[in-house]
């Protein structure tokens, strides 16, 4: 084997490879210290910040670093690798500030509590109804929202097995308290009820129609009518 300098080929090649991984190891070690301390430690000012449904990690982190909460999107992006955050983000409005550290901004954006507006939708009102309380919070235009619930496209199965028609969705937005994402459009908020309802939906409900010979639709409209004429669930 050839010798250069008392130190064979492959030795070299092997203690180069070692500072590199060393090198490397260092790099990725600052790069996450780097990503991971606050941006503006002396900045403690609160900036409202939206993320969007769909949005990736890679979107997030610019999002962010245009609004001055982080310094460098690529090392953000690291961190929400390395602690397993990537694609684990909510969309919604957060309250961020360049103060926090990468790891509360990742422990808020995660909890999907953003700085939105709370509604209650109470049980039993008809679509109409829920259209004049999201209106008179000023989270929806009542003409928009109403059509958004007879011609909106959206993902759920059980919304494909409903007839058409501007009462499709009625018993179907489901009767909850809600913190409603800043400036979310008519379609975001259905989505939100719509999501909520598919969590409670179970099987006992399909059962619960075959048995009475009826379709989902028929089923929920009249659980809707008990509700707005009973003062409990029972």
């Amino acid at each position: 084997m050839a010798k250069l300098n008392g130190i064979s080929k492959s030795t070299k090649i092997a203690i180069l490879v070692f500072f590199l991984v060393v090198i490397g190891a260092v790099s990725f070690r600052i790069a996450v210290s780097e990503g991971v301390a606050p941006f503006d430690p002396e900045n403690k000012s609160m900036a409202t910040v939206t993320i969007p449904m769909g949005s990736a990690t890679a979107d997030i982190a610019l999002i962010l670093e245009e609004n001055g909460i982080i310094g460098d999107a690529d090392a953000f992006k690291i961190v929400s690798k390395v602690t397993g955050s990537d694609g684990k983000y909510k969309a919604g409005t957060y309250g961020l500030s360049p103060s926090m550290s990468a790891y509360e901004i990742i422990k808020i954006i995660h909890s999907g509590i953003s700085v939105g507006n709370i509604v209650t939708i109470p049980e039993g009102l008809s679509i109409d109804q829920v259209a004049d309380v999201l209106a008179a919070k000023g989270l929806a235009d009542k003409a928009e929202f109403l059509n958004e619930v007879e011609n909106g496209q959206f993902d759920m199965e059980f919304v494909e097995q409903l007839p058409v028609g501007a009462d499709r969705l009625e018993g179907f937005l489901f009767p909850e308290t809600y913190d409603m994402p800043v400036n979310a459009s008519e379609h975001e908020i259905i989505t939100i009820m719509l999501n909520q309802f598919d969590k409670e939906y179970t099987e006992d409900y399909s059962i619960k129609a075959e048995e009475m010979g009826i379709d989902l639709k028929q089923l929920i409209t009249i659980a809707s009518m008990i509700e707005r004429e009973a003062a409990t669930d029972e």
